[in-house]
């Protein structure tokens, strides 16, 4: 739930740089290298690169940008604080240094790093975005819908902030407010994920459009198979081949990197514990979710929305 973007002030470092030629070239490559979700490689390119330019904040928060997605956030952080050593009133590395903090579940010093990017641009709606989960983690709902107001104010598009304020609505059980949010998120991003906590939100205020909803979403088609498969494991009666294609996923990326496992065990889970909550199988829904949670994946819905499932009598 947290995007930082910095490319433009990095490439405008570069040049002139006595390095100039040399740093764009790496630039380059390292931020192919990072699209191409080779993390470990990018990240030693920004390493040799900070050591021919140790003044180059922005570097500092690229490479942070990449710690982070490895699940390295106390490295993260430290990268952070070290290019705000360099510009202290840099609104991406303050609102990167929070992100971080959060993840590491200091959540006081990650309000306190989006208040300083705010300061330093209170347009800034990534950090306005940021400031409403952090309140959400807080248990300040009311806050947390304050923050996210003044996120999709400065951005009507920006996916994540509709999501975020539909979960702190939730957390409130206020799920006819969650609704309108669930349709823009879902409006920017065709996610199974959303068109479940959706479904979950109609579940709790709405049953005869829940049966609706319900049914509309057994004829829908995903443009990814894998996508399709979730939504088809929680909708059908006979879900027997959604359930064998899960399976099947979370057994081929058994190998891959602990952090990147997690993450798919935790949506997996997560689906797993949906199916079991509709189909009121409470003990099989507490295991699931549980397990999703137990992946502690800081910034996955999945990871809150069964937190509040766990709760639901």
């Amino acid at each position: 739930m947290k995007k930082n973007i910095i490319i433009t002030v990095m490439i405008a470092f570069c040049v002139g740089h006595v390095f100039c030629e040399d740093l764009n070239a790496m630039f380059q490559k390292a931020m192919k290298l990072g699209n191409e979700g080779k993390n470990e490689e990018a990240i030693e390119i920004y390493t040799q690169m900070i050591k021919k330019a140790p003044k180059a904040a922005q570097l500092y928060g690229n490479r942070s940008i990449l710690l982070s997605r490895l699940g390295r956030y106390e490295d993260a952080l430290r990268d952070c604080v070290d290019g705000l050593k360099i510009e202290p009133k840099n609104a991406d590395l303050l609102n990167s240094a929070g992100v971080n903090c959060v993840s590491l579940g200091a959540y006081q010093a990650g309000q306190e790093y989006y208040r300083e990017a705010i300061d330093v641009d209170p347009k800034f709606h990534y950090a306005w975005n940021n400031l409403g989960f952090v309140k959400y983690l807080s248990g300040e709902y009311d806050e947390s819908v304050k923050a996210l107001d003044k996120a999709i104010e400065l951005d009507p598009k920006y996916y994540n902030a509709y999501l975020n304020r539909a979960l702190a609505y939730i957390a409130l059980e206020d799920y006819e407010a969650a609704l309108p949010d669930m349709d823009h998120a879902l409006s920017e991003n065709d996610d199974a994920k959303l068109m479940i906590i959706k479904l979950y939100c109609l579940h709790n205020c709405d049953r005869k459009a829940f049966r609706r909803y319900k049914k509309d979403l057994k004829k829908h088609n995903c443009a990814d198979p894998q996508q399709q498969a979730m939504l088809d494991f929680i909708t059908r009666k006979w879900w027997q081949t959604g359930k064998s294609a899960m399976k099947k996923t979370v057994r081929e990326n058994e190998d891959k990197p602990q952090h990147d496992y997690n993450e798919i065990m935790c949506e997996a889970s997560f689906y797993y514990g949906m199916r079991y909550y509709f189909w009121k199988m409470k003990g099989l829904k507490r295991k699931y979710m549980q397990q999703c949670i137990d992946c502690d994946i800081p910034y996955f819905a999945e990871n809150y929305m069964a937190k509040k499932i766990l709760e639901d009598k």
